[in-house]
């Protein structure tokens, strides 16, 4: 079973700083994402810095809001986009938090 959709935004979080992303697909195993460039990524030695770091997550599914926390497997340019975006593999969530919105 699925636990999200290709398209779906999420709002990530890494090293203090707030990044949208957008779900390209799921695999067994990792999430890939594309991200708008981001001052965070302006490291030359970027993946040295980020390899195997926590990442935190949150999305809306429905009446729910949802967070994570996971690792990064991989961080690339985007070549097949026009703009100066990224691509952001992270290992598949152990747990995620649901939390009823209505509720709140």
């Amino acid at each position: 079973m699925s636990l999200f959709s290709s398209g779906q935004e999420i709002q990530l979080t890494l090293r203090g700083e707030q990044i949208q992303g957008l779900i390209l697909f799921e695999k067994a195993k990792e999430i890939a994402l594309r991200l708008e460039d981001h001052p965070v990524f302006k490291n030359d030695s970027i993946w040295t810095l980020l390899k195997n770091e926590f990442i935190h997550g949150e999305f809306n599914e429905g009446p729910f809001r949802c967070s994570f926390d996971t690792r990064i497997i991989d961080l690339g340019e985007d070549r097949a986009s026009t703009r100066t975006d990224w691509i952001l593999s992270l290992q598949i969530p152990t747990r995620i938090r649901r939390v009823n919105q209505k509720l709140q």
